[in-house]
């Protein structure tokens, strides 16, 4: 009596977890369907928001603007929600567009000068090397040295200056020098983001976000503007020759 107790307590649970399976893979589809409402929502925005600019002015991209934590979050809630729609979600960005964009270009510009400080770094630590071996006193009187000696003069956009090119690690041989702001449309830059490089459809991107192993937050990250550090600055200096 006890095993036939115990054999129907398993078929049960087996029962359980088999409803409880196809519940969770009907709520998954219709989340995937929606997440797919949500970002060609988005992409909409994009295009509706930009369609009176110049086409060479450097644009967020939906991987860019999902980066955004108060997008993404929009996005997410919109996608777990069935009854919320994509246009009262994301009517903010709409809204704020212009201000979302300024955001996303101090966000690029952030990354840029941390690059841009790191090879300086680099550069300046070579030319002291170079100098030690060949017994020459530092170059502190050279245009290019006081160059990548830190700081920048009141008022001067350092990304603005032609001593300021930036290279693509994936494609520099095709592309060769980038400056700003033509760099923030670089295609390399945008690896792994929504639409770019390494995904398939914007919402598959999306879907890892969501439902990769590790937190949202941080799977969102990965699309970041230059994530994989394409985009890199590096200026040749002879000096010391």
């Amino acid at each position: 009596m006890n095993s036939h107790i115990i054999g129907f307590r398993e078929l049960e649970d087996e029962l359980n977890r088999v409803f409880s399976n196809a519940r969770d893979k009907r709520l998954l589809k219709a989340k995937m369907e929606k997440l797919g409402k949500v970002v060609k929502h988005l992409k909409k925005i994009i295009a509706e928001c930009t369609s009176d600019r110049p086409l060479n002015e450097p644009q967020p991209t939906v991987g860019d603007l999902f980066n955004d934590p108060a997008v993404r979050e929009a996005c997410i809630r919109c996608a777990e929600d069935p009854i919320t729609l994509p246009e009262e979600a994301l009517s903010f960005v709409k809204d704020g567009f212009r201000d979302l964009r300024e955001e996303w270009i101090q966000r690029c510009k952030a990354i840029l000068l941390e690059g841009l400080e790191k090879s300086k770094a680099e550069q300046r630590e070579e030319i002291g090397d170079e100098c030690r071996r060949k017994n020459r006193p530092l170059p502190t009187d050279s245009k290019w040295y006081q160059f990548l000696e830190p700081g920048v003069p009141e008022g001067v956009d350092v990304l603005q200056l032609a001593t300021t090119p930036f290279h693509c690690l994936t494609c520099g041989s095709e592309t060769g020098q980038l400056h700003f702001p033509d760099v923030l449309s670089h295609k390399c830059a945008r690896t792994g983001q929504i639409g770019g490089q390494g995904y398939g459809n914007p919402q598959d991107w999306v879907a890892k976000a969501l439902h990769d192993d590790r937190k949202t937050e941080e799977r969102a990250a990965d699309g970041a503007w230059n994530f994989y550090g394409d985009i890199y600055h590096s200026t040749y200096i002879s000096s010391t020759s």
